[in-house]
């Protein structure tokens, strides 16, 4: 073997390992955020795969990967919408795949839940929310990205992220108001 060979070889194992690293690190969140999206469990499996090869391939590309989570992320979200709209399908959500949703860290201590009936309401509504206010509450919410990490990974400024949240939030308890649900204070 030629000298070249082997330090590119020995460089594309390192490159390798580090992005499996990241990605492990980021698994978990990410399924669930594509979960949160495709709403179908073999769905969410494939976008997952694609999303790492897709990231694995331009992984050279990333120039800060401390940004690696943030950018996967992404990937991730382009990837799950492009499937929706290619498969074209309606996608139904079983209350036992959403409870699993709902034993995420930042989840699993809101105790206003209280049956498989009210979280296929609140998934309901969520998603019939616009994207933009869609895309945030399940970036906060299920994911637990911060309003400001989100601004990062939108390029968009932080007042404009927050008042977007605020009004998803309005919008979500108009819906839910709508359907019979009181509000908490």
């Amino acid at each position: 073997m030629s000298v070249l060979y082997q330090e590119k070889k020995e460089n594309e194992d390192e490159q390798l390992s580090y992005f499996k690293e990241l990605f492990s690190l980021v698994y978990n969140d990410l399924y669930r955020f594509i979960y949160s999206i495709a709403l179908n469990k073999y769905l969410a499996e494939d976008i997952l795969q694609e999303t790492a090869i897709i990231g694995y391939k331009h992984f050279y590309e990333l120039k800060d990967k401390e940004k690696f989570k943030s950018w996967i992320f992404t990937i991730a979200k382009r990837e799950a919408f492009w499937q929706l709209k290619r498969n074209r399908r309606e996608l139904l959500l079983g209350s036992e795949e959403y409870q699993s949703i709902l034993e995420y860290e930042n989840i699993e201590d809101i105790n206003f839940v209280d049956t498989p009936e009210i979280h296929s309401a609140i998934v309901d509504v969520i998603n019939d929310l616009p994207d933009n206010y869609k895309d945030i509450i399940n970036l906060v919410y299920y994911i637990g990205f911060t309003l400001v990490e989100i601004a990062e990974m939108t390029n968009e400024n932080y007042n404009t992220v927050k008042s977007r949240h605020r009004r998803a939030l309005k919008c979500l308890e108009g819906k839910l108001k709508e359907m019979g649900f009181a509000s908490y204070p």
